[in-house]
């Protein structure tokens, strides 16, 4: 038994959950509402709104245990929504080769395919040994192309599967610490004074667990989650140039999270020395963030994991993606491994592998890194590589382009990009989607010389 792909059940079940869980929220919706209005109502006391027996059940009862089960209920609606966006994402490569897909079918055809190859690579003389040789060789070439093709639907079928499978997981498991929730305040008592006693009467024990449940799923589930390569500004994968343009309008939360990263590398280095790195950040970072937003792309659908390899959240609170984070400890483990000063002379990466510092990096949270790269390289070569995962391209001297083909800025000297699609525009001109200074722009990959081209994908597997 193989995998078994088919669009018109996929469609059917992907248009059926949205339609449930715009369902769900419309009516968690109007609970949130509702307990919005008892909130103005409790407010921070006894009011005379309300008070005494109604205050109390108003408080420890809808805002303590209600409130909470439908705040988390509609963060997994934005979620489940947020999965089925991805889901048509890794679907989309299946559903430019077919409708329906058999991986069984398909290697019984291969194998047929390699028979006949086989047959017409060698074939039978008579008994003297003096039947004229046939040229097959075109015939050879055809077979081999249509074993290439299958080979390749074959292997994007295999992809989506481990791209999808446990998507839902996280919901599927809150689903029941849902259920425990609803079961466990039916189970309750209100006192005559009002107040709300949980089983067991202890808040939080035993008869509450799912309290801690559903805190987990929110310390890593926003409400809103974003795309990696999303369409907020600057929200286009990751950018070196974040902390020039908005060091000073950060937060000082958001700044203490910076510092205290950078202080686990360079334990003594001052507030005003870290706030000039992101000047050597700008200069050398594309690749740095090329790479980061490849690791963040893999742990899209996965928050909870991402924080428990990395000590920090995926996303942030308002469900933007958490580049700098990561970006910056990157950045910082390369410039101590190096030994070079990081703020007089911090150190380039380059797409090639015998640049290792992200694997190693990777290696100390636990992970096994293979890289397939090419110089030279090309347009053909995106189709295979992007099988794997988030493609970098490297170009020096390179053109950047909006997506409307008009022209954005030249980049002088080396540039690394994560590409996120190819496509063909209006010309005829082949082209790629990059993520450049967290924003979308377009290249021609046929401008420039395939030898001074770089590309290179990044696999990721537990240690």
């Amino acid at each position: 038994m193989g995998l078994v792909w088919g669009l018109s059940d996929s469609v059917g079940v992907q248009q059926g959950l949205r339609l449930d869980v715009g369902v769900w929220d419309s009516g968690l919706a109007c609970w949130e509402l509702s307990l919005a209005r008892i909130g103005d109502l409790v407010g921070v006391g006894p009011n005379a709104a309300l008070s005494g027996s109604a205050w109390n059940a108003a408080r420890t009862l809808f805002l303590d245990r209600i409130l909470p089960v439908v705040a988390t209920g509609r963060d997994v609606c934005s979620w489940l929504l947020f999965h089925l966006d991805s889901y048509a994402v890794f679907e989309g490569p299946l559903v430019e080769k077919a409708s329906f897909l058999d991986e069984a079918a398909l290697r019984a055809t291969v194998d047929g395919l390699n028979a006949q190859i086989g047959a017409l690579a060698s074939p039978p003389t008579g008994r003297s040994g003096s039947t004229p040789r046939v040229d097959n060789s075109g015939a050879i070439a055809q077979l081999q192309a249509q074993v290439v093709e299958i080979e390749d639907v074959v292997g994007r079928l295999v992809l989506f599967n481990e791209q999808v499978s446990g998507i839902f997981n996280s919901e599927i498991s809150l689903s029941q610490t849902l259920s425990d929730a609803v079961g466990s305040i039916g189970a309750g008592t209100l006192s005559a004074s009002g107040v709300y006693s949980p089983p067991g009467g202890v808040r939080g024990g035993g008869g509450e667990s799912w309290l801690l449940g559903l805190a987990d799923y929110a310390a890593t589930h926003p409400r809103n989650p974003q795309l990696v390569f999303g369409d907020l500004p600057g929200q286009y994968g990751g950018d070196q140039g974040f902390f020039v343009h908005n060091w000073d309008s950060m937060s000082q939360s958001d700044k203490q999270q910076i510092i205290d990263i950078v202080r686990k590398y360079y334990p003594d280095m001052s507030d005003g020395d870290i706030a000039r790195f992101r000047f050597g950040m700008n200069a050398t970072g594309c690749v740095y963030v090329a790479d980061v937003n490849s690791i963040l792309q893999h742990f899209a659908n996965n928050p909870a994991g991402f924080a428990a390899k990395f000590g920090f959240p995926l996303y942030n609170p308002d469900g933007t993606v958490n580049f700098n984070a990561l970006f910056t400890e990157f950045w910082c483990y390369a410039q101590l491994r190096s030994g070079r000063d990081p703020l007089t002379d911090p150190r380039t990466l380059s797409v090639a592998p015998a640049v290792d510092d992200w694997p190693s990096f990777l290696a100390t949270k636990g992970f096994v890194v293979t890289e397939t790269y090419l110089r030279p390289s090309s347009f053909d070569d995106y189709g295979s590589m992007s099988k794997q995962g988030v493609v970098e391209i490297g170009l020096t001297d390179c053109d950047l382009f909006n997506p409307d083909g008009s022209f954005a800025q030249h980049v002088g000297g080396a540039h690394c990009m994560a590409v996120t699609g190819a496509g063909v525009d209006t010309s005829g001109r082949r082209y790629f989607t990059v993520s450049s200074w967290g924003k979308r722009y377009v290249v021609y990959p046929d401008d420039y010389d395939p030898g001074n081209m770089d590309m290179g994908v990044y696999v990721y597997g537990n240690a």
